[in-house]
């Protein structure tokens, strides 16, 4: 009810309510002010649980818009709905401090987001130990807050005999993002599921060469042997022999890296869309 009261003295003209949590209060507020619009924001394919599922679609019959990470978000969540507006919101993040090419710095992979079944941090860990086969000075540091999964990779890890070679460093405050990634070559999230995948987005605008599955809207800007190399989860030998023609061929990797770059470096802001989209649904 402190929500409700907050919002209810701010009085706003446009509510966004993002994670499923928030749906209750946002759906009554839409009942107790009519005319403020509210806006449902999507940032995954599929919903968490069943009562992500349940609120959301409760929400997504009262809003005034919906808006998502991608375009596959939004199909498969809202589907074809004719009476839904819509919108794909960039996760572009502030060009401050972005690099656009990154050095060579040897095998050095990162992974940064939430400690979760879905990142396929297991399937990254069996790809890391292959390719200690071919390089032994291989590292791979995750970063990001425990959701369910950090006592399985700790235990991976151990039983794989990956200990000084994977690290798992804590949460990460996205400030620091453009200072940690200038210590690696390349971006590992192998994913089982994404929607946008905004880590994959803020890496490439670091420079880091992205190693990543076609899953969600990856596959629609990652493109392998251009600006990424994508992984099979279920031949990951084969992955690995890629990775290792893409280290022996001088310059390819800053090829790749400086294309990784450029794939963002016309895209629109976050804040700014976001600005953009509030501006067109106040006018209807």
């Amino acid at each position: 009810m402190v929500s409700v009261y907050r919002i209810v003295v701010a009085h706003p003209d446009v509510l966004i309510a993002s994670l499923w949590p928030s749906m209750p209060v946002a759906m009554l507020m839409k009942v107790l002010r009519p005319r403020m619009k509210l806006v449902v924001f999507l940032h995954s394919a599929l919903p968490a649980h069943a009562v992500d599922n349940f609120l959301t679609l409760l929400a997504l019959k009262i809003c005034d818009e919906v808006w998502a990470d991608s375009a596959k978000t939004l199909e498969s969540r809202v589907g074809q709905r004719a009476d839904t507006r819509r919108r794909v919101i960039s996760f572009v993040v502030a060009r401050t401090g972005v690099r656009s090419v990154s050095q060579y710095r040897g095998p050095r992979f990162v992974f940064w987001g939430r400690l979760t079944h879905d990142k396929g941090i297991d399937v990254a860990l069996k790809f890391i130990r292959l390719i200690r086969e071919k390089y032994p000075n291989a590292k791979f540091d995750i970063w990001g807050p425990d959701k369910g999964e950090r006592a399985n990779i700790e235990a991976q890890i151990k039983n794989s005999g990956l200990e000084g070679v994977v690290r798992l460093m804590g949460e990460l405050d996205r400030s620091e993002i453009s200072a940690i990634a200038a210590e690696y070559s390349f971006y590992l999230q192998l994913s089982r599921r994404e929607g946008m995948a905004m880590s994959v987005v803020e890496a490439m605008q670091q420079g880091l060469v992205p190693v990543v599955t076609a899953v969600g809207q990856i596959g629609s800007y990652c493109k392998p042997g251009m600006n990424s190399l994508i992984v099979d989860p279920e031949d990951l030998g084969k992955s690995v022999e890629d990775l290792d023609k893409l280290i022996q061929i001088p310059g390819r990797f800053e090829d790749l890296s400086a294309s990784a770059f450029t794939t963002w470096a016309d895209a629109k802001e976050y804040g700014d869309d976001v600005l953009e989209g509030i501006a067109k649904l106040m006018q209807r």
